[in-house]
């Protein structure tokens, strides 16, 4: 083997481990964006939950005016389960503020 052929063959090793040390996973802290990203996520879950429950809350006001007019039990129920839900939502809302850029 020449001196030639030698020389590339030692530069292509090379190449290959230095490439292989590249690609190996160095051990470092967890990246801020992927954290921020994590933390962020039980926030939209909840947002998502109220908006979801202010629906069901307004699909329960529209079956309340469907309802015959003046005091009957249903009537009331629907009322006291409203109120029920609008109490939870707003607990809710207190426990996961809404962003500011975040409209509902």
């Amino acid at each position: 083997m020449n001196a030639r052929t030698a020389l590339t063959i030692l530069l292509l090793l090379s190449a290959i481990a230095w490439a292989a040390a590249q690609r190996t996973p160095q051990p470092s802290a967890a990246p801020p964006a992927s954290a921020q990203a994590a933390a962020a996520e039980p926030a939209r879950a909840a947002q998502t939950e109220l908006q979801k429950m202010r629906v069901l809350v307004q699909q329960m006001q529209m079956n309340l005016v469907s309802l015959p007019p003046g005091p009957t039990p249903l009537r009331h129920q629907f009322e006291l389960e409203i109120e029920a839900w609008q109490t939870l939502i707003a607990h809710m809302e207190r426990q996961h503020p809404v962003p500011a850029n975040v409209v509902h």
